[in-house]
């Protein structure tokens, strides 16, 4: 084992002393050659999300983040909590930070992979103990199959695979189970242990290198080589690996107790169990799909259209239950394309698929920094390749035509609408309201829906689609793919015993966002003829502008109405009535409304009988932009700098080898959707602090991965 460095961490209460080991800790780096940790009480918070019930000061943040990024390191990632520090206030609040952490630089991170830091129960004391574990606990389960991108490297594997697929007889899925098995062997047989052969040929090299120290030999020169050819494949076996991991999303939990209790949770996520009727809305007018889509959407699809959605997918996705990813298809496409086109287009002929495809994997991922219940985890949906492939052709096909299937009121995966245009009429309404005066007020509802994907009733999406007038093989090959589905909770790397859903759509499958923004729809035009029948009273905020009704983006919603009772019931029977047809929940708890400044506190009162939702002067962010009223502060967009600083520690962790530094050169796409966001409110904050962010980064960047491009890339 190589020597490594740890640094234990107290930085004083005061922050001019903390100032002070900030540089020292600078000067340190420069000295230090090897891995480095450093951990311990750093009495310091980087962003406003490591404090509640406390202030948040940028600048000293700003100085910590600045010490981080000079000594090349980022945080371990973290379990069993995620604030560090606690302590009861004297007016019976609670203050929690992050005050402790483990710190860590690239050359850890390589050389202990799997080093993980756990919070452990604090003992008379406000702070966490911190224990960090260099190495994965050994685990006795049984490990489901995972194709090894590694494995593409060897030469045997391509006439391994071709030979596979032509002798197994069957189907495209009996041959991935004739692939799964022979990889398996070839694995253990041929292809090795990756990480056994690098330590040995280490090793050897080592040898050959003592020896040549002593005598020079022709033979042992020519032996250096080789060996030295075979560890740079052994090297490229392992980055891809990494590489491969890198792009997979999987929860790290260790309550292995908890098992049971996530399996009977995300069970009853996808069981039908209220009273549902789909058929209970009527319509005066309803919208058709045109000609062109109806006969696009009858076609078969073409083989090109088969391999472009296949290849449009990222090669290294996290794999469904089969194991495969879309870099084995794109690779083996000469051997596999005439069995995956046969599938595709029997599946679009009868309108069914195999139930074998439709297997699905459920990953549950937190929706918070520190999710305490399962109620905080976003069950995703892993499905297998092909069953995407179906998806993202019929994708391709209605997308071009959704602008005129869906009303101007959503936004949500709708060609030439976006994010912001909601957020901007959002804010413009916030504000008319907050200087609203005289009697005529207005109220702004926010709708959450409860695990709204998970809750669509399949009989009400089947007769949205009809409603439409989606072909019916159109239809019935979209629900074959939801309804034949069974899922599997991967819990703890470990696949749980499958079962059988009655509801939901899958997040995670390309197709579920369209069909969740068409059953939508469907509230949408129930406000509109509620409007048209001068029912349902919208906002107007100026005598030349359009009414405004409500704004979807996906389930995000927000109602617009006058502020009147009736209104008020209005809301609460329209919601009713959908939910009612379509299986979705309001989320009472998180749901909330505010009012125009002009109306008094004993109305807001009767809204909130009427309702039952809580009101708020804030409503908080909306799609990511804060609504604000009254004077705009800076500290109302530290946020910005924060996603900003994660976003570069991000990409710090993954530029350990050749494939993640490759990826930087992607990167600025992700900046360019950052600062869109904080100037399309029309703010100008935060110049002069981003670009002293992306300076020091820059920094980082140049000393750290800039020399070990190769000069190609450099050039380029």
């Amino acid at each position: 084992m190589a020597r490594w460095y740890c640094s234990a961490i107290y930085a004083s209460p005061t922050h001019s002393i903390r100032l002070k080991l900030w540089d020292h800790l600078m000067d340190l780096r420069n000295l230090i050659r090897g891995p480095w940790l450093l951990l311990g009480d750093f009495n310091e918070i980087r962003s406003c999300t490591e404090v509640v019930g406390g202030d948040f000061i940028i600048s000293r943040a700003n100085s910590f983040s600045h010490m981080m990024d000079n000594c090349s390191v980022m945080d371990l990632d973290t379990i069993g909590g995620f604030f560090t520090w606690r302590r009861n206030t004297r007016f019976g609040g609670h203050l929690r930070k992050k005050l402790d952490r483990c710190l860590a630089d690239v050359d850890w991170r390589m050389t202990f992979p799997d080093s993980l830091a756990e919070l452990l129960p604090t003992h008379d004391s406000d702070h966490n103990p911190i224990l960090v574990s260099c190495m994965k606990a050994n685990s006795r389960r049984p490990k489901s199959f995972h194709f090894q991108a590694a494995w593409l490297s060897h030469p045997d594997y391509e006439p391994l695979v071709h030979t596979t697929w032509c002798h197994a007889h069957g189907d495209v899925v009996t041959k991935l189970r004739a692939i799964q098995d022979t990889s398996i062997r070839f694995n253990k047989e041929v292809f090795g242990n990756i990480y056994k052969n690098k330590r040995l040929l280490e090793a050897r090299i080592k040898g050959v290198h003592i020896q040549l120290d002593s005598c020079q030999s022709s033979d042992l020169v020519n032996f250096e080589k080789f060996l030295q050819q075979e560890y740079n494949k052994v090297l490229v076996q392992e980055e891809m690996i990494w590489y491969q991991k890198s792009r997979e999303k999987w929860v790290k939990y260790d309550e292995e107790v908890l098992k049971n209790s996530a399996l009977s949770y995300f069970k009853s996520i996808f069981q039908q169990g209220d009273s549902i009727n789909p058929f209970s809305l009527q319509f005066d007018y309803f919208p058709q799909i045109t000609t062109d889509l109806f006969n696009c959407l009858s076609s078969l699809p073409s083989m090109d259209e088969v391999k472009s959605a296949l290849f449009s997918m990222d090669s290294f996705k996290a794999p469904g239950p089969d194991g495969f990813q879309p870099i084995f298809f794109k690779k083996f496409w000469h051997i596999v394309a005439p069995d995956v086109f046969k599938l595709i287009s029997t599946a679009f002929i009868s309108g069914t698929i195999a139930p074998k495809l439709a297997e699905t994997l459920i990953v549950p991922i937190p929706k918070i920094n520190d999710p305490t219940t399962l109620k905080d985890f976003r069950p995703i949906s892993l499905c297998n390749v092909l069953l995407k492939v179906i998806s993202k052709i019929i994708v391709r096909r209605i997308r071009p035509y959704m602008n005129s299937l869906v009303s101007p009121f959503q936004s949500s995966f709708i060609p030439s609408r976006s994010t912001s245009d909601n957020a901007i009429i959002a804010q413009e309404i916030v504000h008319y309201m907050h200087n609203k005066k005289g009697k005529k007020g207005h109220l702004l509802f926010k709708i959450d829906f409860e695990k709204a994907y998970d809750r669509v009733n399949w009989d009400f999406l089947k007769l949205t689609l009809q409603d439409f007038g989606f072909p019916i093989s159109t239809t019935n090959l979209i629900m074959n793919c939801i309804t034949a589905s069974s899922l599997s909770l991967k819990w703890n790397n470990e696949k749980l015993p499958s079962f059988s859903p009655n509801r939901g759509l899958r997040q995670g499958d390309p197709l579920s966002p369209y069909l969740f923004v068409l059953c939508m729809e469907k509230l949408s035009l129930m406000i509109q003829e509620k409007v048209k029948s001068n029912h349902w009273k919208p906002v107007k905020i100026s005598r030349h502008e359009p009414a405004i009704s409500h704004l979807f983006f996906a389930d995000d919603c927000l109602f617009f109405t006058e502020a009147k009772s009736p209104q008020s019931r209005m809301v609460k029977q329209v919601l009713h009535s959908f939910c009612h047809a379509s299986g979705l929940k309001v989320n009472i708890q998180k749901s909330r409304f505010m009012a125009s400044h002009n109306i008094s506190r004993v109305k807001v009162a009767k809204f909130e009988s009427i309702v039952h939702f809580n009101h708020n002067s804030h409503l908080g962010k909306y799609l990511g932009f804060p609504m604000l009223s009254g004077r705009i502060k800076n500290s109302d967009f530290s946020f910005i700098m924060d996603k900003i600083n994660g976003r570069l520690d991000g990409w710090k962790s993954k530029l350990l080898s050749r494939a993640g530094r490759s990826l930087f050169i992607d990167a600025d796409s992700s900046d360019t959707i950052i600062w869109g966001h904080s100037n399309s409110v029309g703010l100008g904050f935060g110049n002069l602090s981003f670009q002293k962010i992306l300076s020091t980064f820059v920094g980082w960047f140049f000393t750290n991965v800039f020399p070990l491009m190769p000069s190609g890339l450099c050039g380029t």
